[in-house]
């Protein structure tokens, strides 16, 4: 199982700025799609308690064949500060330990 893990430091920013970091992390999201994963973690995210609202349409055209799930810091702690993110292969073995609700789950790997 291919498992790649990045602490990308706001999602947002990679996704929609023009700055020379924002161009690079695209370079590495290219480079994660090239490397065909079954899981992605990503950290710092950076995103509100409602998730990635605002870029779905480039994550989902990123990783598609990808489920999504994540989970964003909440009041009382920092608004818009950290939060994770896994793209799951909608065929991998993950199965879900703990269902929160439909974004947010704990996941383990299955057995084999």
């Amino acid at each position: 199982m291919k498992f790649i893990s990045w602490n990308i430091d706001s999602l947002n920013a990679a996704l929609t700025s023009e700055s020379a970091r924002a161009l690079l992390s695209r370079d590495v999201l290219k480079s994660i799609q090239a490397h065909n994963p079954e899981v992605i973690a990503i950290q710092e995210t950076k995103l509100s308690a409602a998730g990635p609202t605002k870029n779905v349409e480039i994550l989902q055209e990123s990783f598609p064949g990808y489920k999504a799930v994540w989970r964003s810091s909440v009041e009382p702690a920092r608004k818009g500060y950290a939060g994770t993110m896994f793209y799951i292969k909608k065929n991998c073995s993950l199965k879900p330990l703990i269902h929160l609700s439909v974004r947010r789950e704990l996941w383990t790997v299955k057995a084999v």
